[in-house]
């Protein structure tokens, strides 16, 4: 794996190149937040009920959903579909690398800088908003970043899977925007999960932003039955990104010199 780290320094480096945008960005995270807050405070200022969650239970949802949203990857897995259409990947499969592998590598070296950038920024909304925010035990918070890593693998290998479909359908980008309107609803960026259907609370989008955000909250009583539900997710959905990359490579065309 030694041969990867050299991707995920380059994200990283990539980033410090434009130190202004990185701070900048940060505001991706803090202004929905306090625009959460004040909404959510005026809202219960009077007789007011969302579910089983009072004031300070969903201002804290919102922040570590908040959280997740802003670190998991985007956009980044639409640029392979690009890559696949336009024969530049030609370029990478010649090299005694994995392609995949250091697809990934490269974007996780951005994510974790992300994470520290994003993390640290929150320190100080939680010391000022402290009144209003349930803080996480310790052993909260460590479940909740291993469910968060678990979160950010899964996100990876469903934007692979879309991304793969590019050898068979041309370009998904029809897929890409529904994809991308229905996750943060049906992930639990927009409302948690919870106060949906329950035909949808099945979904693997929930471990993306909903199921993180719950376990730092320390409202996730089950946290066998989650743990074992995601890694079934990542285990299919790893074995669907493989499948996807295999049948691909064999009846992909390229053109170019």
């Amino acid at each position: 794996m030694k041969k990867y780290l050299p991707f995920a320094s380059v994200s990283v480096k990539e980033l410090f190149r434009w130190r202004a945008n990185v701070i900048l960005q940060t505001t991706m995270f803090h202004l929905p937040l306090l625009g959460y807050f004040f909404f959510f405070k005026l809202l219960y200022a009077g007789n007011f009920q969302f579910g089983n969650y009072n004031f300070k239970e969903l201002f804290t949802y919102y922040f570590w959903a908040l959280l997740a949203y802003s670190t998991m990857p985007s956009t980044g897995s639409y640029e392979l579909v690009e890559q696949i259409k336009s024969g530049v990947i030609i370029h990478y499969l010649s090299k005694p690398i994995n392609f995949v592998h250091s697809w990934i590598a490269l974007t996780t070296g951005g994510t974790i800088t992300w994470s520290l950038f994003f993390g640290l920024s929150a320190v100080p909304v939680i010391f000022f908003l402290k009144n209003y925010f349930i803080l996480p035990k310790i052993e909260n918070l460590a479940l909740g970043i291993v469910f968060l890593s678990l979160g950010y693998i899964l996100s990876l290998l469903l934007g692979l899977s879309l991304s793969f479909t590019a050898f068979f359908v041309g370009d998904p980008f029809g897929v890409y925007d529904i994809y991308w309107m229905t996750i943060g609803l049906l992930g639990g960026a927009i409302i948690p999960v919870d106060l949906l259907p329950k035909g949808l609370q099945y979904l693997p989008f929930r471990y993306i932003y909903f199921t993180p955000a719950k376990v730092f909250t320390g409202a996730t009583h089950n946290i066998l039955q989650e743990l074992t539900i995601c890694v079934s997710y990542i285990i299919f959905f790893g074995f669907l990104v493989h499948l996807l990359w295999t049948k691909g490579l064999k009846r992909y065309e390229a053109f170019g010199g």
